[in-house]
């Protein structure tokens, strides 16, 4: 994975620092950055907030990420912001992602709706 060039690059170099998913990926630190943005995306969002991002219904459908560590985090960053997105179109005139419950019930919930403002 990578160059010997890259590698040779980012070697000792004080402009870079790698962390592990444990700090980058830290609610609490994220929420350290004021003005933190959050911008995510989900497959299915229910009238009261609810969202899934990696499955539909049992079946997965994308690995887990970071999505409800970054929505926490900006949500708790002094003057932070979270969005989530939602594809503008629909297969065959369905709404895109937004029912009133969900069609099935998902495997995951991937962000709570005490996380999401826009």
């Amino acid at each position: 994975m990578g160059t010997a060039d890259t590698y040779t690059y980012l070697a000792n170099n004080p402009a870079v620092e790698l962390r592990g998913v444990d700090y980058t990926n830290n609610p609490l630190v994220i929420a350290q950055q004021e003005r933190m943005v959050a911008i995510n995306s989900a497959l299915e969002i229910d009238l009261t907030g609810q969202a899934t991002a990696e499955s539909l219904g049992p079946l997965f459908y994308s690995g887990m990420g970071g999505q409800a560590d970054f929505m926490r985090g900006a949500a708790l960053a002094p003057h932070g912001k979270t969005i989530l997105a939602l594809p503008a179109t629909a297969d065959h005139g369905g709404f895109p992602g937004l029912c009133h419950s969900y069609k099935r019930e998902p495997a995951l919930r991937s962000t709570a709706a005490t996380s999401i403002m826009w």
